[in-house]
């Protein structure tokens, strides 16, 4: 059997230029995990200074060589995992970047940012054990599918287009950010 290849833009060295290289296309390894069809994906403006500064600051975990970034990934659904409940292919979907361990202390209560793996997918993490999440998920949204836990998809609504949808997750984060200056 062939295995199914995808274009990406993969960053292969710190501070380099993203390549467009052809690889496997991603499967489902977790039965609670989609495979989303990449419509867009949002591309934060400080990415080049992480690029720059790869690896060196202790309180951001980056990706392995060559890593596939991309945050706020919008696409549709194309496989599911046999767990997957409340999610069909053809969905259109928004992919929450956040990812952590699920199993922790941190997560069981709901506080997952405070997880050691905690970890944005397609950017970088905040924890030691960040690159667990990336081994999990190592597609951002700078190729042409992704793997996700379905827990981490919101449904998108037909008048809500796939670029406003990669836009989100940043657009939430800066006003969250301004609500608490102006307190």
């Amino acid at each position: 059997m062939q295995t199914e290849t995808m274009h990406a833009m993969r960053l292969h060295e710190p501070g380099g230029n993203f390549r467009l290289d052809e690889i496997a296309r991603p499967q489902i390894e977790r039965t609670t995990d989609v495979v989303v069809q990449v419509k867009a994906s949002g591309i934060v403006p400080n990415l080049r200074n992480v690029m720059r500064s790869y690896g060196d600051r202790a309180y951001l975990t980056v990706p392995d060589l060559p890593a596939i970034y991309g945050l706020d990934t919008a696409g549709v659904i194309v496989e599911v995992g046999s767990d997957v409940a409340g999610f069909a292919v053809g969905d259109r979907v928004y992919i929450n970047p956040g990812r952590s361990c699920g199993t922790c202390h941190a997560c069981r209560v709901g506080d997952r940012i405070s997880c050691q793996a905690f970890t944005f997918q397609g950017y970088f993490g905040f924890g030691p054990r960040s690159k667990e999440i990336y081994r999990r998920y190592p597609y951002g949204g700078l190729c042409q599918y992704a793997t996700a836990p379905a827990d981490g998809l919101v449904k998108l609504p037909e008048q809500v287009s796939f670029e406003q949808a990669a836009r989100f997750g940043y657009l939430t984060k800066c006003a969250h950010l301004r609500m608490h200056q102006l307190e």
